[in-house]
């Protein structure tokens, strides 16, 4: 399991207001060394266009991965919850969650060749 936390400061990356307001949890499966499962939340107030355009209060976010058996990690499930407020006068809340199942393995042969133009 690790924790992420944003360092102080600002620095010169693109998104850094949305970085800077991250903190959560990734658990790590000790076989494959691949992630089984993240978490996310907001810490603080994330401002879009100085908070005209929109405005997220809270946001969490819950990712689960599946091991197949080939050892390949797949999207299980991805959860989200947010509120805010957009173009200043609206708010919002939503919770939104994606489920994926039924995977199928699919073998794909292919045939290159390079021709010279006209």
């Amino acid at each position: 399991m690790l924790d992420f936390a944003p360092l102080p400061g600002k620095r010169k990356l693109d998104s850094d207001n949305v970085l800077r307001a991250i903190t959560g949890r990734i658990w790590v499966g000790e076989q494959d060394q691949a992630v089984a499962r993240a978490e996310f939340h907001n810490t603080s107030s994330i401002k879009f266009a100085l908070g005209l355009g929109a405005s997220l209060k809270s946001l969490d976010v819950r990712l689960d991965f599946q091991r197949m058996e080939d050892g390949v990690w797949l999207p299980l499930r991805v959860s989200a919850t947010a509120a805010g407020r957009f173009l200043i006068f609206k708010g919002f809340r939503t919770r939104e969650t994606t489920t994926y199942s039924n995977w199928k393995r699919f073998e794909v042969d292919t045939d290159e060749q390079v021709r010279p133009m006209p």
